[in-house]
């Protein structure tokens, strides 16, 4: 399990390039809304090589929850 509470924000621009939004859940996962806007924010975490979920993968889990990405 990571140990960062992940972002669940689908509308941060730098979403697709943080480790915070892009890591691989566990089930008892903390989640939390950032809105890091840039990458100098301190929250944005860098991949930086980390395995991280793909970015299809997050849209299909939202959209089987009810969750609209964007939204």
């Amino acid at each position: 399990m990571p140990d960062i509470t992940m972002c669940i924000n689908g509308t941060c621009e730098v979403r697709n390039e943080c480790y915070r939004y892009r890591a691989i859940p566990d089930y008892w996962q903390s989640k939390g809304f950032f809105d890091c806007g840039n990458k100098k924010h301190k929250f944005f975490i860098e991949i930086e090589g980390r395995q991280v979920r793909d970015t299809d993968a997050i849209f299909k889990i939202s959209e089987e929850k009810g969750i609209k990405n964007g939204n």
